[in-house]
Order: structure tokens, then C-alpha cells, then sequence
């Protein structure tokens, strides 16, 4: 048997492991934060935000913004990742090249805009730029069944 004494000293000598391990596990990650926005600054709810990088081992890591637009993905390996915001409705949003380094958290705002493409029926497609697109076009394009992607 052990006796008390050696006892102590052993957990003496192994407690600040125990108690540094989770802090070690923290420290060698980082977090992509940031918000979702429409063009004009608005916030998006619901926003798929996939993070990915060779360095993850898994796959893409996949969060959606809150009610506020605000996203969060936490305890990624330091590395070089590439952010995509997807949302129904919206043009899909790829930045690449966002250096993560240990411990760092690095802020990524998204912002993206409505889709232009309008499909008529099934088989006509018609395309409206921003500024083309309005309420002109919407009363001639009343009768048909209109849905944007």
C-alpha cells in the first residue's frame, strides 16, 4: 500500500494536469464568428454558414445565423478556411482565404444579395438586373405564376 504521504505528493504532482488539460484543448483552436447581411445591411436569419478547410478533419463544419444574423463556429483547427452563406432566395456567398491562427478569432460578415433570375412557367427564364427590376415589371408579370431562387 501507499502511504498518505507519497499519496499527497503524487497528487500534488498530478493535479495542475488535470486542471490544464481542458485549458490545452482551448488553446489550440480558434473561432470564425461574424453576421449575415443583405446587401443594404440588414441582418439574415437562417443562414447556412458552412466553414471548411483542409485542415478540419470531418468535413465542413455547418452553423446557421440567429435571429440577429450572428453565426458562430467554435474550436477549429488553425488554419487557412474558406466561409460559404447560403440562403433560399439569395446568391450564394464564398470567401476564401481566411487565415485562422491559434487562439485567434477572426470576425467574417457575409453579405449577399436577392437573386435576379425569375422563372416564368417551366420553361421561359427572364433576367432583371437590380435596377431593371420593379414594379413596372411586376404588374406586366402579374398574371403568371412568379417565384424567384
Amino acid at each position: 500500500m501507499i502511504d498518505a504521504r507519497v499519496r499527497g505528493v503524487l497528487l500534488a504532482a498530478l493535479a495542475p494536469l488535470f486542471f490544464a488539460a481542458p485549458g490545452l484543448s482551448q488553446a489550440l483552436t480558434g473561432t470564425i464568428t461574424g453576421r449575415a447581411l443583405d446587401a443594404g445591411g440588414g441582418v439574415l436569419p437562417g443562414v447556412e454558414i458552412a466553414v471548411s478547410s483542409p485542415a478540419m478533419i470531418g468535413g465542413p463544419r455547418t452553423v446557421f445565423s440567429d435571429t440577429q444574423g450572428v453565426y458562430r463556429a467554435t474550436q477549429l483547427p488553425p488554419g487557412e478556411y474558406r466561409v460559404t452563406f447560403k440562403l433560399p432566395g439569395f446568391s450564394m456567398l464564398n470567401i476564401d482565404g481566411v487565415r485562422l491562427d491559434v487562439g485567434a478569432t477572426m470576425t467574417i460578415n457575409g453579405r449577399t444579395h436577392a437573386n435576379s433570375n425569375i422563372y416564368v412557367g417551366s420553361s421561359s427564364t427572364l433576367t432583371f438586373t437590380r435596377e431593371t427590376f420593379g414594379a413596372r415589371i411586376l404588374s406586366r408579370l402579374r398574371r403568371c405564376q412568379v417565384w424567384t431562387d
